[in-house]
């Protein structure tokens, strides 16, 4: 056979694989843009207190790259982080301190420095609950314009209202905490899979609230 009928055919082939209607190119764009996605959530989470207003950004842009025509990654990440910054940072805050202590005083009971060793439960169940409230906090701050008193309100009672999407949550968090230690390679994936298992659960509650 012509090698240059073989070299035509190939660069054909090519031709084809990166054209943007084609599902291999659009998949392997969108695993780029999900892996840029989580690698964000990640850096302007570097302050451990900006962990909220990353995160919710992180939800807001994942919600607009794949659900909508939007595919400026960066740009709707930064612009979300902007707007949602003064709402998120100062909850961000006080829901790490209180977690910081949690642990803390989990760990003081794990080595016997508390008269009540027994406590390490309640405060690592405390710990849980905290944490997925405050997942479910960001997700909803991420889709919907309210104060920040609304939120905590909406969010308590949505949790409650909707016990099934939340122990989802609760059970998203415990896998995504024994994958950071036990696979440390994961690490980097970690924050998009959290926003996009939260987003698939989640959105279902909102839509509801939305068509409400």
């Amino acid at each position: 056979m012509n090698l240059q009928y073989l070299l035509k055919k190939e660069r054909a082939n090519m031709k084809k694989i990166f054209r943007l209607d084609n599902p291999i190119y659009q998949n392997i764009t969108k695993f780029v843009d999900f892996l840029y996605l989580s690698v964000l959530i990640l850096i302007f989470s570097s302050l451990i207190v900006t962990i909220g207003p990353a995160f919710s950004a992180g939800y807001y842009t994942y919600n607009k790259i794949f659900y909508t025509e939007e595919d400026r990654v960066f740009h709707t990440f930064w612009h979300s982080f902007k707007e949602n910054l003064s709402d998120t940072l100062g909850v961000s805050i006080v829901t790490v301190l209180v977690l910081a202590i949690l642990y803390l005083n989990y760990q003081f009971c794990e080595k016997g420095l508390l008269f009540f060793p027994n406590f390490k439960f309640f405060f690592l169940i405390l710990g849980i609950l905290l944490a997925t409230y405050f997942l479910y906090y960001l997700c909803l701050a991420a889709r919907f314009e309210n104060t920040v008193k609304e939120r905590l309100i909406v969010t308590l009672s949505s949790a409650v209202l909707n016990l099934p999407t939340t122990l989802i949550l609760m059970v998203i968090l415990i896998i995504a905490y024994f994958l950071a230690t036990i696979v440390p390679i994961t690490f980097l994936l970690l924050p998009g899979l959290l926003v996009a298992t939260s987003h698939r659960f989640c959105e279902m509650v909102f839509k509801f609230y939305a068509r409400g």
